[in-house]
Order: structure tokens, then sequence, then C-alpha cells
């Protein structure tokens, strides 16, 4: 059985220390992939100790609340309303990062009816989900194939086909001995120099926060925090 691979989740940036597990794993000598792997597996590994599951949290959280308040119907203490009042406290902010879950997996550009609206978003994932699985392909013999396997294999052979060269065309192209257009001097060296940081950082805040992860299951988002 394979693991998961690693996602970065928006919703640990409200974790009170979460910038610290970030410090404590990052080295900014080192190079950057092994470094974002490292990082990956201390995340993991918080978010099983520290973080917890968000669902969970929010059952006991309520549990809590609803014990707490027949107390209170049994009668007042300062003791127990300061607890309800840091239950709920924590109950606002679970939600509070439901809401932010589900809004990244929707991968909506911005949040509608409200903040907190998570069955808008819960409705926009499985949608989402369910209109990129491929649950069928025609082969090249024009026969539709549901076999999973078999799918695999005729979308790797299209992309394999797809930027593979063409010898026909490449055959033709000196044939004919065409002539490209060149690009001026000016532009050659405008793009053979080097990125400067203010380039990288400009187009890192250009990217949609939560859109789809990278390789290493990073967001946007977590570039553009830290």
């Amino acid at each position: 059985m394979t693991s998961r691979p690693f996602r970065f989740q928006a919703a640990w940036v409200s974790h009170a220390r979460f910038e610290e597990v970030v410090r404590a794993s990052w080295c900014s000598s080192s190079p950057l992939m092994p470094k974002l792997s490292e990082l990956a597996a201390d995340l993991t590994k918080w978010n099983k100790e520290v973080f917890g599951n968000l669902f969970r949290r929010k059952r006991k959280l309520w549990a809590r609340i609803e014990g707490v308040q027949r107390r209170l119907a049994e009668g007042t203490s300062r003791h127990i309303l300061k607890l309800e009042r840091r239950l709920r406290h924590e109950l606002e902010q679970t939600l509070d990062q439901i809401a932010l879950m589900w809004f990244q997996k929707a991968r909506e550009d911005q949040i509608r009816d409200g903040d907190r609206n998570t069955k808008y978003f819960h409705t926009s994932t499985i949608i989402r989900r369910r209109f990129n699985r491929v649950n069928a392909l025609k082969d090249n013999d024009g026969e539709w194939c549901t076999d999973s396997q078999r799918i695999q294999q005729l979308i790797l052979a299209h992309f394999k086909n797809l930027f593979s060269e063409d010898t026909d065309v490449s055959a033709r192209i000196r044939a004919r001995a065409v002539a490209f257009p060149r690009l001026h001097s000016s532009i050659v060296q405008e793009l053979q120099s080097p990125f400067v940081k203010e380039e990288v950082l400009l187009a890192l805040k250009a990217m949609y926060p939560h859109k789809a992860p990278g390789p290493d299951g990073f967001h946007a988002y977590f570039f553009q925090q830290y």
C-alpha cells in the first residue's frame, strides 16, 4: 500500500505554533527541493501529533460545550463561564479552519456566500472530482475502454506521441530549407539575462494562492506567506 502524497493545508497557517515548525525545519543555506521534502515530512508528523483531525476536534468541542452548558443550567460559576468562552473560541477557530479546508479543496477563486459556507465548497469539491474523473476513453479503433489500467495505457501513449518528434515533419522542413524568423539581439539578450529576486516575487504574488499544488505538494499560498 503506497502512502498518500503530501498536500499542504492552508488551515495549518492559522495554528499559533505553525510558524515555529516551519522555522525549526528550514535552513536557508540548503537547496530548495530537498529542504521542501524535509519540511513536508515534518509537517506530516506535526499534523498527526499536534494539529489533528478537524472534524474529530469539532465533535469533541461540541460535546464539551454541551456538558458545560448543562452545568451552567444548574448554577453559574465564574470558572465554568470562562471555560465555556474558551471552548466557544476554539470551536469558532475550528469552524474557520474547516471552511478554509473545503475552500482549498474546491479551488475556487474567491469565497462566496459567506466565509463559512462549507456546504457550497464541499459540493464544489465533489463536482470537480467527478468532472475530472476519467471513466472511459476511445482507443485508436474507436472502441470505448472502461478498464482503469487500459485507460492509463491510452493516456500514457497519447502524451508520449504528443511530445515525441514527428520525423516526417522534420524531414520535410529540412528538405524545404524552411527559414524561421530570428529574434532581435536585444530580445535574445533579455531572454538570456539571469532572473532577479523582484521578478520571482512579482510572479509568485500574481499566482492564485489555493490552486493546484506543485509536485512537492505545496500551494502558492505557502510561498506567498513564508
